[in-house]
């Protein structure tokens, strides 16, 4: 992070040169996706500003559904729930048929997004599709989609939902990290709490 502050002059600048034709806004749009992260640590407003006009400069850019999904997760995490709905919904379909690990992430998101919303039936199939789009890839993720499942049905005393929570503490233990483990069983817990 101290990193990426002290050059952010920089990245401004080169940002503000894509907008204006000075620069690849296609390299521009790339580069805000994967600060997106950075952002929602540091200053999730920037993160949107720059993101939200180079997907205005490049609509047909390669990175179009990798930075409309960081898009939607600052938008998620600054509480613009319409606006991270749409964008997620967007990701979703622009990855549809694609193994791409984002295409989970957008389904995970989404599914709280509509949970919270109270569309239990939406949120639910979503966070299935989630599970499904989630296996080719790493443990974290294939966690995060089971415990999203867990989550949703726990909150509706749905007792399949404990078996997802369990399912994610397995996966954890077959190969996921301490950290993930850690931050996993709170929310395993207050699943099985739940049901």
């Amino acid at each position: 992070r101290d990193a990426v502050t002290d050059m952010l002059g920089s990245v401004r600048s080169l940002f503000a040169a894509g907008l204006s034709g000075h620069a690849d806004p296609t390299r521009c749009l790339e580069l805000a996706f994967r600060l997106h992260r950075y952002w929602a640590a540091t200053n999730v407003a920037e993160g949107r500003f720059w993101l939200s006009r180079l997907l205005d400069q490049c609509p047909d850019s390669p990175w179009l559904a990798h930075a409309t999904y960081a898009l939607g997760y600052l938008d998620y995490w600054s509480g613009e729930t319409d606006n991270a709905i749409a964008e997620l919904q967007t990701v979703v379909a622009l990855l549809e048929g694609v193994e791409d690990p984002y295409a989970a992430r957008a389904l995970i998101y989404l599914a709280g997004l509509l949970d919270d919303l109270d569309r239990v039936p939406e949120a639910v199939e979503y966070v299935r599709r989630a599970i499904r789009a989630a296996q080719p890839f790493g443990i974290d993720l294939r966690v995060a989609a089971a415990m999203g499942l867990g989550s949703v049905l726990s909150e509706r005393g749905d007792p399949e939902a404990a078996k997802h929570a369990s399912l994610a503490i397995e996966l954890c233990r077959s190969g996921g990290s301490a950290e993930q483990r850690a931050a996993a069983l709170p929310t395993a817990a207050m699943v099985c709490c739940q049901v």
